[in-house]
């Protein structure tokens, strides 16, 4: 088994420099204190011996069944996060290799929400089925030493799909949406095919809310890397969710009248508007508001993921009519205050509270005009 950073030109093993380093825990490789003895401490070394057991243990995960040759399998370390370290595992053989990826947590907060999310992520799967949310395929603990152990998961790797952020163009201050390409990192979307990417993220958070319950995908970030997207320069851009952290309710309710449904929606349309302007500039620096036109794809995007609610019969007939009948009759001071519930809704000490809290009003008139159109 090969083990790298990264990339092919980066290769790890014992006699590497950082084999016994500890791993960072955020984005900047920012170095945890050795807290609790180590407990929550993990070297690259560890780190790599742990995905070698995991994958021995469990063969019949990959390529439909076992490889003939641990030499047949090389895993890259992806990025570093507070709660999980991302691997991708390659299986040769064929005309290309099968990939996966292989989320690794340490930490007790690390851990359970891989439980959690693995769990969401089956259910999502078999509930909808959709192509545009990952696979999963094994979850396990891997016994580091005595007293330590790690928790990891195993799921579809999309293969030639990248993270997008807002980025500032090298020939001056505009900014635009640019895909984070390893192989070419120049690539900036056009305003047409930015606002394409943001409909195809709305329509995968509508296609995946629960018109009953109101559960929906919650906790998902920009900044974060959640949405990846696919674009070869000719066609449209084709947008995918690497990961689900929470599957919840916006609000608590009991009620499961019309209205409930109808307001439950509308209070999911409106959170989603407001987050899916939310991003880190090139992903890890100040937080940013994208353009007014993320708004015009939200909301294509939306009726777009309720159109597939009606083809799989989870809406009746005549549903989405309605609503954007009940859409349009809201008066502006009505959606503005259901806007500041919703960021009120925000602990004060996130990064991203400010930033809405300054572009909220305007962005309710932005919304408000765009629906009456």
């Amino acid at each position: 088994m090969r083990f790298y950073l990264s990339n092919q030109n980066n290769p790890i093993d014992r006699n590497h420099k950082l084999w016994k380093r500890l791993l960072p825990v955020t984005r900047h490789g920012d170095i945890p204190p050795d807290t609790q003895n180590g407990l929550n401490n993990l070297t690259y070394g560890e780190y790599f011996s742990a995905i070698e057991a995991f994958v021995e243990a469990g063969q019949e995960d990959l390529k439909d069944g076992v490889f003939s040759s641990p030499g047949q399998v090389s895993v890259f370390l992806e990025k570093h996060g507070a709660f999980y370290h991302p691997s991708r595992v390659t299986i040769a053989g064929g005309c290309r290799p099968a990939e996966y990826v292989l989320n690794v947590a340490l930490s007790d907060a690390g851990r359970e929400y891989l439980d959690n999310e693995y769990n969401i992520l089956k259910r999502l799967e078999k509930e909808y089925g959709y192509p545009f949310l990952p696979k999963v395929f094994a979850c396990r603990e891997i016994a580091v030493d005595a007293s330590r152990s790690v928790s990891m998961f195993m799921g579809e790797w999309f293969s030639d799909y990248h993270e997008f952020h807002i980025s500032k163009r090298e020939y001056g201050e505009l900014s635009g949406v640019r895909i984070w390409n390893p192989v070419d990192n120049s690539q900036f979307l056009s305003i047409d095919q930015a606002r394409s990417v943001y409909e195809h993220a709305a329509m995968i958070l509508t296609a995946c809310y629960n018109i009953e319950t109101s559960e929906q995908i919650s906790a998902w970030h920009h900044a974060a890397g959640d949405f990846v997207v696919a674009w070869d320069g000719q066609q449209a851009p084709r947008v995918k969710l690497v990961t689900v952290r929470q599957y919840a309710p916006l609000f608590k309710t009991v009620e499961n009248s019309a209205d409930a449904v109808l307001n439950g929606l509308l209070l999911f349309l409106l959170n989603m508007s407001i987050h899916m302007r939310l991003d880190r500039l090139d992903g890890v620096n100040d937080i940013c508001w994208f353009d007014d036109f993320a708004v015009e794809g939200t909301l294509a995007g939306f009726f777009k993921g309720l159109e597939l609610q009606l083809q799989a019969d989870r809406i009746p007939e005549g549903f989405i009519e309605y609503f954007k009948t009940f859409l349009t009759e809201l008066a502006a001071e009505d959606m503005l205050d259901l806007f500041v519930s919703i960021a009120n809704r925000i602990p004060s000490n996130s990064p991203d509270w400010p930033v809405i809290q300054s572009c909220l009003e305007r962005h309710a008139d932005v919304f408000f005009h765009r629906i009456r159109r």
